[in-house]
C-alpha cells in the first residue's frame, strides 16, 4: 500500500514542487534579466516525464471484491483543476499588479520650522 497524502500520491507533491520551483525561476528570470526561464522549463519537463514513466507498482492486480465505486470523481478532478489554475492566475495577477508595482517617492510640499 502507498503513502497518501490527502488522497493524493507523494509524487503529485513531487511534480506540484517541480512546476513551482521552474516557475518561481522563470519569474526571478525576468527580473534579472537572465535566460534561466526555458531551462528551467525543460528540466522541470525532464522530470515529469521521467517521474512519470518510473514504474509505480507490480503491473498485476489482485481480483477485488466488492469494489466501491466513486461517482463523484470526475468532479471533484474538474474543481481541483478548476481551483488550481485559479491560484495560480491570482498569484500572477498579485505579483505583477502588486508586487512589481514600481514606487516613486513623495516630494515634501510644505516645511513648518518653529
Amino acid at each position: 500500500m502507498t503513502t497518501l497524502v490527502f488522497g493524493t500520491g507523494v509524487g503529485t507533491f513531487i511534480l506540484l514542487a517541480v512546476w513551482s520551483a521552474a516557475l518561481l525561476l522563470c519569474f526571478i528570470s525576468l527580473r534579472t534579466n537572465r535566460n534561466v526561464g526555458p531551462v528551467a522549463v525543460s528540466i522541470a519537463l525532464l522530470v515529469m516525464v521521467v517521474l512519470l514513466l518510473i514504474p509505480r507498482g507490480p503491473q498485476t492486480s489482485l481480483p477485488a471484491v466488492n469494489k466501491i465505486y466513486d461517482n463523484l470523481f470526475i468532479w471533484r478532478v474538474l474543481l481541483a483543476v478548476f481551483l488550481g489554475i485559479s491560484t495560480l492566475g491570482s498569484v500572477v495577477a498579485f505579483i505583477t499588479l502588486v508586487l512589481m508595482e514600481p514606487k516613486q517617492g513623495q516630494r515634501i510640499k510644505s516645511w513648518e520650522l518653529l
